[in-house]
């Protein structure tokens, strides 16, 4: 078995290149709709690029929802049957998720975001905090964002930048990725991986098998201050779609998937609104 992609490379191979506008053209529809029945019949393994898809299928991978909706996140890499895989090297899926989706409430950087929208100023005196500054006290360096925390006031900036974060959000609500450009995107001059910045992408949502949305990669931060502040309705964009559902509603419209796929995003959208 392999190992899983790094994070940073993911997110570089979900970002659209020519190489996958070259693909698009050649054939895409029907290698799609044969991928799709062969993964559902299968049950397991994933096919077709997430940035063909993106090219193939564009605005229709974007959605708006409202995020309490989603209580759920994918893992971000699982043993596909003795193949370790990664969450961005397939757009459409056909295993079990039951065992690798995961609530979002046990993601620590989840709680440290809500506790963030809750204490503001006084992120000090959350639990998490504490936490972390009593391991940076007996000389271990949690990370947070690809950056080691050596210090209190490395600590101190993490929260400093999430609470921008925060109080960014709250004034503006959450804007689509791709229609802000770098100078209108929330940038607090606080200490982050540049290839973070860099590889930034809408929230990553995916369809399950039972046509719900769960979280998918890219954007726990926004997600869980969206969630925190109470705010209505933010932009997503799909990532992965399990091929179990995708068939099932091939059938039900009486169209290939690759048709269908447009039609049933809209259903699963409307679903996930208030």
């Amino acid at each position: 078995a392999g190992a899983p992609v790094g994070d940073g490379l993911r997110r570089w191979l979900g970002k659209v290149s020519p190489l996958h506008g070259m693909g698009a053209t050649l054939g895409f529809a029907d290698r799609f709709d044969r991928f799709v029945a062969r993964v559902a019949e299968r049950g397991r393994g994933g096919a077709i690029s997430p940035g063909q898809a993106r090219v193939v299928f564009g605005e229709a991978l974007d959605l708006r929802i409202d995020p309490r909706t989603l209580s759920h996140r994918l893992a971000d890499a699982w043993d596909d049957d003795g193949d370790i895989r990664s969450a961005d090297q397939a757009f459409v899926d056909g295993g079990d998720w039951r065992e690798i989706v995961y609530p979002v409430s046990d993601s620590r950087s989840h709680v440290e975001m809500l506790d963030l929208c809750r204490w503001r100023g006084e992120f000090r005196r959350t639990s998490r905090y504490r936490v972390l500054a009593e391991q940076i006290a007996a000389g271990q360096t949690p990370r947070r964002d690809g950056v080691s925390l050596k210090t209190i006031d490395d600590l101190d900036r993490h929260y400093l930048r999430g609470l921008a974060l925060v109080e960014s959000l709250e004034r503006q609500g959450l804007q689509p990725v791709s229609r802000l450009s770098p100078m209108r995107r929330p940038q607090p001059t606080l200490r982050r991986a540049p290839w973070r910045e860099w590889a930034e992408r809408d929230i990553g949502v995916a369809v399950a098998a039972d046509g719900s949305l769960v979280r998918h990669s890219c954007g726990r931060h926004r997600f869980a201050a969206a969630q925190g502040l109470g705010l209505a309705s933010i932009p997503v964009e799909v990532r992965m779609v399990h091929a179990g559902w995708l068939a099932q509603a091939a059938d039900r419209l009486r169209l290939p998937p690759h048709r269908a796929l447009p039609i049933a995003l809209s259903e699963v959208e409307a679903r996930h609104r208030r």
